[in-house]
């Protein structure tokens, strides 16, 4: 008999913990705890130029992004004296690398000879390259017979993916190097790793302006689910961002979420309606407030975005250090470098507004526009299919399942909710049968 009663408390006592949900407040982050936006900054260079052994007759120049060296020897035969020429030349390094930035070099190294061919005897080599990080770009020629190649050239071409420093202040060094039988040389060029808080300009514009971070509302599920991460994926409050969680697949991602990807790393958020954002290593999003602003905030690095439904204002607003994306349903990518930020639409039709000026353009299939502290930039087209093929990610979405449809009025899984109605009205049934029997058996008893 007490089995059968707690059951029928538990039958009425359930429907109650079913409607309930913990909204949780969080006070907006100081200004010193949002999250500051680091780069390399280039300080300066040096050079180391010479030539083997002070050998006579030979020098070494460089001039910006070229070393080149000339040797001058008596010829043979009674040939008269022969002058023989190499250039080393590379792409001269950006003044700021940006963590994630994929910073393309080309090298190359020439040579040729000032005289007869057949009046010399000498055999050499030139070789260029170009070292940042462990990534070696090499462009070189061994054992060259010049009296049989008198003149030719090497080249070579690769990237290098910039790192994410450790702290403010950290030094980097890439160094090109030229070197021939009779000498060459290096010039390195160094960078410090500087971090600054996100700031937007005051603009005197109607148009208010909107920061990228803000954490300010009413805690909740926000209805995104991880639905494919690799590599190192986390994720914080933006109550306390410096406390950082690996990501799990199926983790309620609350609204005022910090998600951030590392080197080698990529993260698949879906919404429940179907909105997918796909993020590219060195990239952090911020889970914004619906209510307030949008689905999203760009913080750093890289995302596509496909929007597949309307929403109930027309409008999706994805707030950027520089500028805000409007769409009302299509697929574009956003990059954000904290300096710069920049959409290419790949499907459909966005407005893109300056958060400094308040200018707002829009732009549709095929074209691009960035905005910086000044307003915005020209609108330029671009290779969709190219931009496209950089982003074999989005192959896996549509294979993955999506998160749950929300009940908007509880903000729990309708599916969790259909299976506690389900085991509530199993148990009842239950209680209630045994009641009958119970009834039963002890009205036969008493007869």
């Amino acid at each position: 008999m007490k089995k059968i009663s707690s059951l029928l408390l538990y039958c009425l006592l359930l429907p109650l913990f079913i409607g309930t949900y913990d909204n949780k407040d969080v006070s907006p982050l100081s200004g010193n705890e949002q999250q500051a936006v680091c780069m390399w900054q280039f300080t300066g260079d040096t050079q180391s130029i010479a030539v083997a052994g002070n050998t006579p007759g030979a020098s070494a120049n460089r001039d910006g992004n070229e070393i080149t060296t000339r040797y001058t020897h008596a010829g043979n035969f009674g040939c008269s004296d022969q002058t023989f020429n190499t250039a080393h030349s590379w792409t001269q390094p950006p003044a700021e690398l940006t963590p994630g930035q994929e910073v393309s070099f080309d090298v190359s190294a020439s040579w040729d000879l000032d005289g007869t061919a057949s009046c010399t005897s000498l055999t050499t080599g030139v070789h260029t390259f170009i070292m940042a990080g462990t990534t070696v770009i090499k462009a070189e020629v061994s054992n060259i017979v010049v009296s049989k190649e008198p003149s030719g050239s090497a080249s070579n071409n690769g990237s290098w993916v910039v790192p994410s420093g450790s702290k403010e202040g950290e030094s980097l060094t890439i160094t090109a190097n030229a070197n021939t039988g009779i000498g060459g040389g290096s010039v390195f060029y160094y960078y410090k790793y500087v971090c600054q808080q996100p700031t937007i300009e005051a603009t005197s514009s109607p148009v208010p302006t909107q920061k990228p971070f803000e954490c300010k509302g009413t805690v909740r599920d926000s209805g995104a689910r991880f639905t494919d991460f690799s590599g190192e994926v986390t994720v914080a409050s933006c109550s306390d961002p410096k406390n950082l969680f690996p990501a799990e697949m199926g983790m309620v991602i609350e609204t005022g979420t910090i998600i951030n990807t590392e080197a080698d790393s990529s993260a698949i958020i879906s919404f429940a309606d179907n909105t997918t954002f796909v993020m590219k290593p060195f990239t952090t999003v911020y889970i914004d407030f619906p209510e307030e602003r949008g689905k999203l905030s760009l913080l750093a690095g890289k995302i596509w975005v496909n929007v597949n439904h309307m929403i109930e204002t027309g409008n999706m607003p994805i707030i950027m250090n520089q500028a805000v994306a409007g769409t009302k349903g299509t697929t574009f990518v956003l990059e954000e470098t904290g300096q710069l930020s920049t959409l290419k639409v790949l499907d459909g039709e966005m407005y893109f507004r300056s958060l400094t000026t308040g200018n707002s353009l829009d732009v549709t299939t095929g074209q691009s526009i960035s905005a910086n502290s000044s307003g915005l930039t020209e609108i330029v087209t671009f290779d969709v299919v190219q931009e496209a093929a950089q982003w074999p990610e989005t192959a896996k979405i549509g294979t993955q399942s999506q998160s749950p449809a929300l009940d908007p009025a509880s903000n729990v899984p309708i599916l969790t909710i259909g299976l506690l109605v389900f085991c509530t009205a199993s148990l009842c049934f239950l209680a209630t049968l045994g009641l009958i029997v119970f009834g039963v058996m002890w009205f036969r008893k008493r007869r």
